[in-house]
């Protein structure tokens, strides 16, 4: 149902300007940017306003309504009473261009002079470890989408403009926190953050995590751990012995030193390459060398002997005084890391691929089938053609669907990206966020405040089974029940695409505890022996072996025929 808007938006550029009053009709469940694009359609076809994607996801339309830093595409107006005025000035941080579009360059000067990641010297792209806490941790920065927003809040430089040439800001405090959390970098930035890019003056007010629209704990998670860090070295003896015997085998370059080493390389001297380029100069090669013979020979000693009779046998050698030093360490060394990155992005994939599962699980419970419940009585989903979603609703939103990474909205009138907590997407439709409780208790897992951790390419494969298990369920229920085929129904409970024969259950689940991929079954409602029957609720086996549909239903109709009673006559 529309309703008119009263806005009051900033006009204006450098020299000057003053808000200036609107009313514009808009409609539910728009955002303060839909509002912004109808005014200029209408009423103000020259008001200048930053935007791109319209999801927040590229951080263009960065603005302050209401005198708070928000996106306007994330902005929904229905946070507003109806009769409210709507005030929406530019970023108060920047230089104002026009309207609402600011200068923002400030930030790209300050991302500049981040020293870039820096790793040691004899490692090559490829051979990179890490441990999964050190991906974690240093993961949620990456989420930054640049709005900035947390610079624009921030009062040392919100309130105090002679403070931006030395301060970097809550945006790149993130960026410097990443750098020094990360194993593998080589460079010391903690006497730079501290004296150059003024990390003392913040006094950790939050304002920066209140504001950040992906949800980042930039004080409690960046800000707080690089100061403790920078204190550390300053009055931690401890601290300091044990940084000792952690540098003595990876040594860390101070920021100082590698931003003169940038500046004589520009200039032309040749002495500062090696810190950061691998050179081909037969003078550096001995250097190269000796740095890298200790790692290798604590890496793999034992393997070393036994390479070395395969040293003749390598045509390229040019220079057969070298052939003997780098055979024997070299090559069952890249074996082995083959073998470690293999193993390494399998343990990734099947981690993505299960906290995928449990985050849309998520959002069936709390999103789809709990509004679903609420509004008609029902739990039942059902399977799309990219996706999942509630039947008709009598209400708005009168639908609700996820299709690969998003929440769709009614008839398409908004799209929503899967991030973010439960409780905020569901805030963002417009709908509350609780399980259909009443009709079984929750089960999976998810509470409202947790975070959805989506990768694209896991939840591709996971809606790929639920859609091939939709259509051998439907060809199953044409088969066997022509006159009145059961619709598939995916149910919120299990997260499982299923119909039920003659008291035998056919379906398909993305996985679960008992099968931690995802798998086609067949559940007898009487519990059947025999070899078929692998599983204490039937039998299962993953979608892997299935090429289609059709090799599903072959399944099906083995399961089907093991568990028909044998009678005289058969």
């Amino acid at each position: 149902m529309g309703y008119d808007l009263k806005m009051r938006v900033w006009r204006g550029d450098e020299n000057g300007g003053d808000l200036v009053d609107y009313t514009v009709e808009v409609e539910a469940g728009e955002v303060v940017l839909d509002a912004i694009h109808r005014l200029q359609a209408t009423q103000a076809g020259d008001l200048a306003v930053r935007w791109n994607c319209k999801a927040g996801k590229c951080g263009s339309c960065s603005a302050e309504i209401n005198g708070r830093p928000r996106l306007l595409c994330m902005t929904r107006l229905s946070i507003f009473e109806p009769t409210e005025t709507i005030t929406v000035t530019p970023m108060r941080t920047f230089p104002v261009l026009r309207d609402l579009v600011t200068d923002v360059s400030f930030n790209y000067e300050k991302a500049r002079q981040v020293p870039p990641f820096t790793p040691p010297v004899n490692l090559k792209p490829g051979d990179y470890r890490m441990q999964q806490v050190d991906v974690e941790r240093s993961q949620e920065f990456r989420k930054c989408i640049e709005c900035f927003l947390c610079q624009d809040v921030c009062h040392v430089i919100r309130d105090h403009e002679e403070n931006k040439p030395s301060y970097a800001g809550p945006r790149f405090f993130i960026r410097y926190a990443e750098l020094d959390m990360h194993p593998l970098d080589t460079v010391d930035r903690k006497q730079m953050l501290q004296e150059e890019q003024g990390l003392g003056l913040c006094n950790i007010t939050k304002c920066c995590t209140e504001v950040c629209p992906e949800h980042i704990k930039i004080t409690d998670n960046a800000i707080i751990p690089m100061k403790e860090r920078v204190v550390d070295v300053k009055f931690d003896p401890w601290g300091k012995v044990m940084r000792t015997r952690r540098e003595a085998e990876q040594p860390r370059t101070p920021a100082a030193q590698l931003l003169t080493s940038d500046a004589a390389a520009a200039e032309g001297a040749v002495t500062a390459a090696p810190s950061r380029t691998v050179l081909s100069a037969a003078p550096v090669a001995p250097v190269k060398a000796a740095k890298a013979t200790p790692v290798a020979a604590r890496a793999a000693p034992v393997p070393a002997a036994p390479a070395a009779p395969a040293a003749p046998s390598r045509p390229a050698a040019v220079t057969p005084h070298v052939t003997p030093h780098v055979t024997p360490h070299v090559t069952p060394h890249v074996t082995v890391s083959h073998d470690l990155a293999d193993a390494d992005r399998a343990v990734a994939s099947r981690t993505a691929y299960m906290q995928t599962l449990m985050s849309l699980h998520g959002v069936a419970e709390l999103v789809l089938a709990g509004t679903q419940r609420r509004a008609n009585r029902s739990i039942k989903l059902v399977v799309t053609g990219d996706g999942f979603a509630t039947g008709p609703l009598p209400r708005p939103p009168w639908r609700l669907a996820v299709r690969g990474t998003d929440l769709v909205v009614g008839d398409d009138w908004l799209v929503l990206p899967l991030h973010g907590t439960f409780v905020d997407l569901a805030a963002n439709a417009g709908v509350a966020c609780a399980p259909p409780a009443d009709a079984y208790p929750p089960a999976s897992g998810c509470k409202p405040g947790n975070r959805m951790h989506i990768d694209h390419t896991a939840a591709t494969d996971l809606l790929r089974a639920l859609k091939i298990g939709d259509a051998a369920c439907r060809a199953m229920a044409t088969a066997h029940a022509p006159t009145n085929p059961p619709e598939p129904i995916l149910w919120p409970e299990h997260f499982d695409v299923g119909i039920t024969l003659d008291a035998v259950n056919y379906g398909v689940s993305p996985g679960d505890d008992s099968v931690p991929e995802a798998y086609a079954y067949v559940g007898p409602h009487t519990a059947r022996k025999g070899k078929f029957w692998n599983q204490p609720f039937g039998a299962a086996r993953p979608m892997t072996e299935f090429a289609d549909a059709d090799a599903v239903v072959a399944f099906f109709e083995e399961g089907r025929r093991q568990a028909t009673p044998k009678t005289p006559a058969t």
